[in-house]
């Protein structure tokens, strides 16, 4: 298995040398073109060698943090993620993304629609030949902060299919934006589908 913590261990954001360093002729690349190169080889070798890839990421302003931007940008190499005619090269894995949301973004809400997340993963995994993609979303994680969040909506009607989480019973000690039991949402994930982790093992990146 392979673990990466991208807020620990940020990637490089996508630069000039980053970008061209694809259609560059190896012999011919600068040192820093040599070492975007690598970096990229790396990182969509990862990907390569894995049977099912893990996710876990927060909303940030509607969309992914940069730091997991900046890992798909450099994931994204032709002849590894990419075929040398551009089609996608992953077919076959599973893509799992477990996220959590501040608030409620669920059919019914008044942001609906309003988490990019979710399509731009889509599009992104399936440009890479992923057909096979789930998304676990852990909401009102900001409930315990706010408590007419609280009061109005955890006990009001859901449309997941997944298990109603309990409310937080106590305040977080850190600053995370997850829920005290996350677990509620991977028992379900667990009920629900397994991750075929086979001969190559899972890639975890968070």
């Amino acid at each position: 298995m392979t673990y990466r913590d991208l807020a620990a261990d940020p990637v490089a954001h996508l630069d000039e040398d980053g970008y061209t360093t694809p259609v560059i002729d190896p012999a011919r690349c600068t040192p820093a073109q040599a070492e975007a190169r690598a970096l990229g080889e790396v990182l969509a070798g990862e990907l390569v060698a894995a049977d099912a890839v893990v996710i876990g990421v927060p909303l940030y302003n509607f969309s992914v943090p940069s730091t997991l931007k900046a890992w798909t940008d450099r994931s994204v190499v032709p002849g590894l993620t990419l075929g040398e005619d551009y089609s996608g090269a992953l077919g076959g894995r599973t893509v799992a993304v477990i996220s959590a949301r501040g608030g409620g973004y669920g059919p019914g809400t008044p942001r609906h629609g309003w988490d990019h997340r979710e399509p731009w993963l889509r599009h992104l995994f399936a440009h890479l030949g992923v057909t096979d993609m789930v998304f676990i979303d852990a909401e009102l994680t900001l409930a315990r902060e706010s408590p007419a969040m609280a009061a109005s909506t955890w006990a009001g009607p859901r449309t997941s299919p997944w298990p109603t989480p309990t409310p937080p019973s106590k305040a977080c000690s850190c600053p995370c934006p997850w829920p005290d039991d996350m677990t509620v949402v991977l028992q379900a994930w667990r009920r629900g589908r397994q991750l075929p982790m086979g001969r190559r093992g899972g890639s975890y990146l968070r």
